[in-house]
């Protein structure tokens, strides 16, 4: 979820901000994957030296379910890095940097360092205080802030994904559901008709893929009520 807003960066990514024209940012979501382009902000900023950048813009792209691709100001680049769930307290990261050639230059070791020792521990001290606060009993629900523009400053981007983990959990526990039907000469019949109850019970196989929209974010399939720009159940927050 960290990855796919840019609603903390002018708080918590002071020299991010001045690396890339937060005005030219936008998010856009589509089917299972979404996308983050901006525009490069100043030569001289504060993160890492893009005078002779041949790349002048900054891209990323997210990938249901875990894997984020991006591609920084500078020489041609381009990054992988896989989310991976290693408990309901942990997550493991892994980055793959992609250059021109097989060593780095002076200012791409730069932009690495910025990426590797900036960059990332400002976002992991981020999310470690988001978990820290939901364990506490204050907590009951989230808010999600939306821009109706799709602007960088929005959080449609966590909604789609919350939205896909929430089918994904939905179609998990209807296949658990069927196999749990016992053999019998009826069995396949069973199975069948028991796969649409399911569905049906679930709003339907398109009940949560479209992209939702900035501005407005779509019902939950279940909820009493359709979600709005502010609000989000517990539920959604998978």
């Amino acid at each position: 979820e960290n990855y796919l807003e840019c609603y903390h960066c002018h708080v918590a990514h002071k020299d991010f901000v001045s690396l890339v024209d937060m005005s030219t940012y936008r998010i856009t979501t589509h089917g299972i994957y979404s996308s983050q382009p901006a525009a490069a902000g100043r030569s001289a900023n504060s993160a890492y030296d893009v005078a002779d950048a041949a790349v002048r813009i900054h891209e990323a792209w997210w990938l249901w379910p875990n894997t984020c691709l991006m591609r920084y100001p500078g020489r041609g680049n381009a990054m992988m890095m896989h989310v991976i769930p290693a408990g309901p307290d942990r997550t493991l990261e892994t980055y793959d940097f992609y250059l021109e050639d097989a060593e780095p230059n002076a200012a791409e070791a730069e932009a690495i360092r910025y990426i590797d020792e900036v960059l990332q521990p400002e976002d992991v001290g981020l999310v470690e205080s988001v978990q820290r606060g939901m364990r506490t009993p204050a907590f009951t629900s989230g808010r999600l802030v939306c821009d109706p523009a799709g602007g960088g400053v929005s959080e449609h981007g966590v909604h789609h994904f919350q939205s896909l983990l929430l089918e994904a959990y939905r179609r998990h526990t209807a296949i658990a559901e069927r196999s749990e039907v016992p053999a019998s000469g009826r069995a396949g019949g069973d199975r069948a008709a028991g796969r649409e109850e399911s569905t049906t019970a679930l709003g339907g196989r398109d009940a949560l893929s479209a992209p939702a929209r900035p501005g407005r974010l779509e019902p939950i399939v279940g909820f009493s009520s359709p979600l709005t720009t502010t609000e989000v159940l517990d539920e959604d927050r998978g």
